[in-house]
């Protein structure tokens, strides 16, 4: 009889944990929260940026750089200014501007050469950082990234255990957004491009440099490859920025 009371409660276990997840809504309205709790009105995040793969001759081209290796490194600044305004710079050789992403409210402009890294960073990576954009926006963005808001799993992002909204964990490619169970931090991103896919991951909110304003490394990954891999070293909370740089 006791051995029969353990099977059946372990037989509810899962029942249970699943009657407890959150809803899409749920999940994103605490990510904004926790955003919000961080009392952000700006902040300036400069560090490098690798590129690799395919990447590297189109970083080349705009940046008027010639690169013989497999990989290039540039300087990179990503402004933000709550809410929605956001851009991504790269550094460019003196005399030479270099290539940007701006959103503006959902509005995504480029200036110089147009390189997919930069607006997807702008795209997607601001707006999921960005607590005072609100809880509408973040919804929109990940419908129209295709992503079921209707479904809702359990996750883990390497050792990290996550709510993954739009697709089960193990469906590799399927559009989906991963935050962090505990924190709400977002992690991952995982998006359609044409037959294969392409994700961006949000990693390491508890470095000394940021803390929780801003994750140490932002990757993009095409299918399993890394094509890109942004690395901080500075950041400037609530610095000073003209609307005019947007």
């Amino acid at each position: 009889m006791k051995r029969l009371a353990i099977l059946i409660a372990l037989l509810l276990v899962p029942a249970a944990a699943h009657a407890y997840l959150l809803s899409a809504a749920a999940v994103i309205h605490k990510m904004g929260v926790h955003r919000r709790n961080l009392k952000l009105s700006t902040m300036v995040v400069k560090g490098e940026i690798t590129f690799q793969g395919p990447e590297v001759a189109a970083a080349a081209v705009a940046l008027g750089r010639q690169v013989e290796e497999s990989k290039l490194i540039a300087p990179m600044t990503i402004s933000y200014k709550m809410p929605g305004r956001c851009r991504v710079e790269l550094q460019a050789p003196e005399g030479r501007e270099g290539p940007s992403a701006s959103n503006v409210n959902g509005k995504v402009t480029t200036t110089g050469a147009r390189l997919g890294v930069l607006s997807d960073f702008a795209t997607y990576v601001c707006p999921l950082l960005d607590g005072r954009g609100g809880f509408d926006g973040v919804i929109d963005l990940a419908q129209a990234a295709g992503i079921k808001t209707s479904k809702v799993t359990l996750g883990r992002a390497e050792s990290t255990v996550a709510y993954v909204v739009g697709a089960h964990p193990r469906d590799v490619g399927l559009p989906s957004l991963w935050v962090e169970k505990d924190r709400f931090a977002p992690l991952r991103l995982v998006l359609k491009d044409g037959e294969s896919f392409r994700e961006l991951r949000l990693i390491d909110y508890s470095s000394a440099v940021a803390g929780e304003w801003h994750p140490r490394v932002v990757e993009q990954r095409k299918a399993t490859e890394l094509s890109a891999r942004f690395v901080l070293d500075k950041i400037e909370p609530n610095a000073k920025l003209a609307d005019a740089i947007f």
